[in-house]
This record gives C-alpha cells, structure tokens and sequence, in this order.
C-alpha cells in the first residue's frame, strides 16, 4: 500500500510539473515529459503489485493444497496399515510439507516479506514526506483571507513578477479615489468622509479615510494624490460590488454654530490678514479686521471681529449680507466645510 501511495503522489508531482510547461510547441521531449511517463509506468505496476497483494491466494491454489494435504494423508494412511519406517517417515514428511504450504497459502505474506515490507513501508515515508513537500510548493497561499475577484493568467502560460490574482475583503470596502495635487492640504487619514455611489444615488455612506499615497499617480495626464477611504456599513448594510463608480466628499474641517459670511465678502489686506466692510446702522461701512477659520467655494468662517447678526458688505453699499451662524434649516447648528474629490 505505501508503494501504491508513493507511485501515486510521484505521479501528481510529475502532473503538475508537465502542467507547467504543456502549452510548449516540444512539450514531449521536455524531461518534465519524461518524468511524467515514468511515474505513470511507476504507478500502474504500483498498483497491479497492490491488487495481487490485496487478492491474495486463489480458490483454485487454495483446492490443490488442500488435495495435496488429502493425498499424503491417504498416501500415509495405506503405509500405516503396512508399515515400513523409511516409507511411513517420508510419507509423514510430505504431509507435514503439504499442510506446511497450505497454511502459508491460508496465512498470506510471509514472516520474511512482513519484515522486508516494513523497511519499504518507512523507505516509502521519507520519500512520501518528500514529495508532499515538493507539492505543497506548488499551491499559492494568500496573505489575508477574501474572496478572489480576478485570475489574469491562464494554467501553462509563463507568467512575471507582476500581479495575476486579485482578492479583495468585500466585508470592509475601502473606497480609491483622487484629488489635485493642490488639495494635498485637505487630505489627510481620519478625514471624514461621504461616498455616492451612481447606481446607488439614493444612498450615501458614510466613512473615513485611512491612507494617503507618498507620491502622485497620473490620472488622465494629470498629478494627483491618491487616497483610500474605508465605509460604514452598518448604516447602509448593502452588496457592493468591485469596480463600482462614486462620488466622494471629503470634509477637510468641521465648525460648530460657525459665523459665516459670503467668501466675496472677505477682504485680504496682507498675508494672512483679511477684513470684512460692516454696514452700520446710519447705512454708512466700517472696516473691520477680522480672523477666519475654515472656508470652501462659497462661504468663510470667522473666528473673531465680527458678531452674529452684523450686516456685511458684499462690494457697495447696496449689497450687503447679514452675518450668522446658519445650518440648511436655517438654525444654529453645525457647520462643515466640505472638500469635493474625485
């Protein structure tokens, strides 16, 4: 039996090896070939010793041992009713040589064969143990589990360094996207932020971004920083699948009961200096320097120089915008300065 599984675990090794080089134009004179052919000639004795081990004696030799037996015990019986020592010695002796070869029929493999079968049997491990390594080379193993999601590579094609097998963690999804290399400032691990995916576009989720590239990728012959957010399911547990398109919105920064005012409003007197005209009661405009926080396209925050409810300047003194903490019903609440992405 170990020569069998031993045949048979040579000839799997030699499969896989001949696998790998089957698409060659010369693949039969390949020694990947050879070692195929041998270990199946290997195997197929393997397993015809097997079967006439496992078979043992047949009925037809087990019948003409037993006739023997029959036949010296007559034989000795007649010499008995007119003895003669020689006769009736040898007589006994065919009897004792005939029962002698019907046991070991009956008994199977020999005292000998068990022994010389033991030291096959521990020869066959070692080389056994030796070929489940050589096999166990041959298998990929990932580095984290999931599920694959794409095989760029056929059985027998010759493959490079380069990636063939893609696997991915559907359970935590994380989301790639890009911005100009000019936001780099608003992008950053921990930023929050919401994702819409376009056959999704009554849903959005929710997350936050967990890495941010060291270097710039080239998108459509432009630099920009790549980034990969992660998303909460929890709160919309739905299938999502690889390769899907979306909408992200990164929130670089977040004020609560923010002062706003319109970003045309802002006045920049110097580096990092800015002022905002207020319209006074008397209708007349006082310059006020003030301090700004966080600001998108549209609105500016300030910090200090400005309370709410003062009435702004846009430009002349016929546009004017009052200034205050405002939230999409129009109550105080917070305020969130989102960045757009890509």
């Amino acid at each position: 039996r170990a020569d069998l599984t031993l045949a048979e675990m040579s000839l799997r090794v030699a499969q896989t090896a001949y696998d790998k080089v089957a698409y060659q134009a010369n693949v039969g004179a390949t020694q990947e070939a050879m070692d195929l052919w041998e270990a199946t000639t290997n195997y197929e004795k393997a397993q015809a010793t097997y079967n006439d081990a496992v078979a043992g004696a047949t009925d037809d030799e087990i019948s003409d041992a037993r006739a023997q037996v029959a036949q010296a015990q007559a034989e000795l019986d007649a010499l008995l009713a007119a003895p003669d020592a020689d006769e009736v010695a040898a007589a006994q002796a065919q009897v004792i040589q005939a029962e002698a070869e019907l046991e070991t029929l009956l008994a199977g493999t020999a005292t000998r064969d068990v022994e010389a079968g033991e030291l096959s049997v521990a020869q066959a491990q070692l080389e056994l143990d030796s070929a489940q390594r050589a096999l166990a080379e041959t298998e990929l193993l990932a580095p984290s589990a999931g599920k694959v999601l794409a095989v760029e590579a056929q059985a027998g094609e010759a493959v490079g360094t380069e990636a063939i097998i893609t696997l991915g963690n559907m359970d935590e999804p994380q989301v790639q996207f890009w911005v100009e290399e000019s936001d780099l400032a608003s992008v950053a691990p921990g930023n929050a932020v919401s994702v819409v995916f376009e056959a999704l576009p009554d849903l959005t989720f929710s997350g936050k971004i967990v890495s941010v590239d060291p270097a710039l990728v080239d998108v459509d012959g432009t630099a920009a920083v790549q980034s990969y957010a992660s998303l909460d399911l929890e709160v919309q547990p739905v299938a999502l699948l690889s390769g899907m398109n979306a909408d992200v919105e990164v929130v670089a920064g977040e004020a609560l009961n923010a002062v706003l005012v319109p970003l045309e409003a802002l006045r920049e007197l110097g580096p990092d200096q800015f002022a905002v005209f207020v319209v006074l009661a008397n209708g007349e405009q006082e310059m006020r320097v003030v301090t700004v926080g966080l600001k998108d396209y549209v609105n500016v925050e300030i910090l200090s120089g400005l309370e709410p409810g003062e009435v702004v300047s846009l430009g002349t003194a016929a546009e004017t915008n009052t200034a205050a903490p405002e939230t999409d019903e129009g109550q105080p609440g917070p305020q969130m300065m989102p960045f757009m992405g890509g």
